[in-house]
């Protein structure tokens, strides 16, 4: 063993084999365990992505289903049929109620896991479903499954549940204040709940449980106290969702990077014998003469391996760094030379003196004196305001395949292709159907021209001076007016500045067609839906007798029509609008939050627009209107009832007696006590 030991090869084999072994065992015990906390890492945020995407499945379904649910709350029947007064109950004859069934019928088609959607209303006795009206006993006798508890108490919400199994109920309250509550309740179907979920739910959990409102809705799997588990939160209070994954180290990637990391171990453990062997084997005069070879000198070398490693590392370095310069190189060539073609080209246009014969030209464009016949094309785009993106090797697949091709942009937006052919045959088909192929695919996008077939490059510059005037012409035939005036009659119509009008049309008047100005007030007209049938038939007439001056008499007559059909429309809607703003303020004035800005959400408008609506249609500002209304409640109050001061308060929409009494004092001039007597 000593004389062993003392064995420069054996001394050297051991060495090199401990060193190679420690450093790959560490660097692969390091890469398996950058590895699995990597994969650790996907895989949990994997899971919360899982998870993620099944909490948004369940919102955005249930959210349809509250959204629906909350919008038969709102409706106009709805809240006709719900009033104790009994205002609106003609309304409701057969007819009607047929239409509210086929409605609900409609709602509960659209949305996913509902099999019924039951408006229980019990101060009328009613459930309103998509089968049709039933009263509640008649209801519940009729579907047995599902029971509905009136509580015995009209201001008390009833309960409802599902004695079935494969059902579970959502109940919805009446979102606005009553003093009668009435409800919707949902019926979700389990079996297509399940489907519904098991479609979106990954390979990669193990358990999950879905409940609402503590009914269980559906549940895969056991819960494990090895399972990671997600208690994902969603929109709603009544639904809960509990999913459990496996832990990483039991899933099949953990469990097969560890088998991988035992063979790596093994493998490392092969070659570090191997490379022992060999390293003893060449031992240190290969080494040395290895060294020398690359300008060394080992016995100044303190670690002749480090030597060789870094005289490769500057090696790699400096090839990167020439491969780099090549293909820098390379795209300034490619790119001097498609700047250097586009300028030589526009050059040909351009210059009537241009010299075809320089050496320049020769060698970038070296067919351009070969005599080829060829095509010159020119297309300005329509619009100004943005470019227009385009794909021209579209041409160059539908024409006959040209020897040579070329595409510049001319300008912003202003396009030019060059297409050479081999004989006039060729090129005079291409022109054919080059000019059919621009027609059909970019006649609403650009103006264009195309050249006849031309034989010599010095007929390009009067070729792209004829182009040019071509397109100047399909400008002008094509003009309308100009956007400016658009824009300006435009605004005064919708403001209905009559008088604003008559001025703008007297302005152009002498510049332009009546019918362009015509097509533009019938396209006005019929964005607030004013027929103009009328209007339309009797400029007709005066168009077919030339009666110039009786066309502008029709023009300054529609527009006036236009200008009194706005104001009125707008005048309706705003009435409209301002009707069912104070409704909501009559209905919830005792919400001690309510405010401009909570109304503005509500009617999602600006909240300078509700400050405006009630100065203009009701005389008065919100708060004054606001502070009206809950005093004169107030005072009703304290004169008839036997509540305290505070309750009072408290009832009409005050948190705090001391900002009550100070607005019953700015209202009465008296405190609430000394009203109260």
């Amino acid at each position: 063993m000593r004389k062993m030991l003392n064995n420069k090869s054996f001394r050297v084999f051991i060495a090199t084999f401990i060193s190679f072994m420690t450093i790959a065992s560490a660097i692969t015990t390091s890469i398996y365990i950058r590895e699995v906390r990597k994969e650790r890492i996907q895989y949990l945020k994997t899971i919360d992505e899982h998870t993620e995407n099944t909490v948004d499945h369940l919102n955005q379904n249930f959210e349809a289903v509250i959204a629906t649910s909350n919008s038969i709350f709102v409706s106009k029947w709805y809240l006709h049929y719900r009033n104790h007064a009994n205002v609106y109950d003609d309304n409701f004859d057969i007819f009607k109620r047929m239409d509210i069934t086929s409605e609900i019928q409609s709602k509960v088609t659209a949305l996913p896991y509902v099999t019924d959607i039951l408006v229980v209303i019990p101060i009328s006795d009613t459930v309103i479903h998509r089968r049709g009206w039933s009263t509640i006993n008649n209801y519940a006798k009729i579907y047995g499954q599902i029971v509905i508890d009136l509580n015995n108490d009209p201001t008390t919400p009833p309960s409802i549940s599902s004695e079935a199994n494969d059902a579970c109920t959502i109940v919805l309250e009446d979102p606005i204040k009553r003093k009668h509550k009435g409800i919707i309740a949902v019926l979700i179907d389990k079996n297509s709940f399940k489907k519904g979920l098991e479609d979106i739910l990954p390979d990669t959990f193990s358990y999950i449980r879905v409940e609402t409102n503590g009914q269980l809705l559906y549940q895969s799997g056991e819960e494990k106290e090895n399972f990671i588990i997600e208690d994902a939160s969603t929109k709603f209070q009544w639904l809960d969702l509990r999913i459990g994954y496996p832990d990483y180290s039991d899933t099949l990637i953990g469990k097969s990077r560890f088998t991988n990391y035992l063979l790596t171990e093994f493998i490392v453990f092969v070659l570090s014998l191997i490379a022992g062997i060999i390293i003893t084997m060449l031992n240190l005069r290969p080494l040395r003469e290895l060294i020398s070879n690359l300008g060394g000198n080992i016995n100044l070398t303190k670690d002749p391996y480090e030597f060789i490693s870094k005289y490769i590392e500057t090696s790699s370095n400096h090839n990167a760094l020439l491969r780099e310069e090549k293909d820098n190189l390379a795209r300034s060539v490619n790119n001097f030379i498609s700047v250097m073609k586009k300028e030589i080209l526009f050059g040909m246009m351009t210059n009537p003196s241009f010299n075809f014969q320089d050496e320049n030209i020769l060698s970038s464009i070296s067919w351009i004196n070969n005599g080829y016949p060829f095509l010159l094309v020119i297309l300005e785009s329509k619009f100004t305001d943005f470019k227009v993106d385009w794909n021209p090797d579209i041409y160059t697949d539908i024409i006959d395949t040209p020897l040579y091709d070329y595409t510049f942009e001319i300008f912003s937006n202003n396009q030019c292709m060059l297409f050479w052919f081999e004989n006039n045959e060729i090129a005079d088909r291409a022109r054919i159907e080059l000019g059919s192929s621009i027609e059909s695919s970019l006649h609403n996008v650009f103006y264009y021209a195309i050249s006849n077939v031309l034989e010599r490059p010095e007929d390009m510059h009067k070729a792209y001076l004829t182009l040019r005037e071509i397109l100047y012409e399909q400008k002008a035939q094509q003009s309308t007016l100009p956007i400016s005036i658009e824009i300006d009659l435009i605004n005064n119509l919708q403001e209905s500045n009559s008088q604003g009008c008559m001025d703008i049309i007297k302005r152009i008047k002498d510049k332009y067609c009546p019918n362009t100005l015509f097509k533009l007030l019938e396209r006005a007209a019929v964005e607030y839906g004013i027929d103009t049938d009328v209007i339309r038939l009797e400029y007709i007439r005066h168009s077919k007798n030339l009666s110039v001056g009786g066309q502008w008499n029709i023009i300054y007559a529609f527009a006036k029509d236009i200008c009194t059909a706005i104001e009125k429309y707008r005048n309706a809607r705003m009435y409209e609008f301002a009707k069912m703003i104070r409704q909501y303020v009559d209905e919830n004035y005792c919400n001690p939050d309510l405010s401009i800005e909570e109304i503005a959400d509500h009617f999602n408008v600006h909240r300078t627009s509700i400050s405006k609506i009630f100065k203009e249609q009701f005389g008065t500002t919100y708060t004054d209107y606001l502070l009206d209304l809950r005093i004169e409640r107030a005072t009703e109050l304290l004169k008839n009832s036997g509540m305290s001061i505070t309750r009072v308060g408290k009832t009409v929409g005050y948190r705090h007696y001391t900002t009550f009494k100070r607005a019953f004092i700015r209202y009465k001039e008296i405190s609430p006590r000394e009203f109260r007597g």
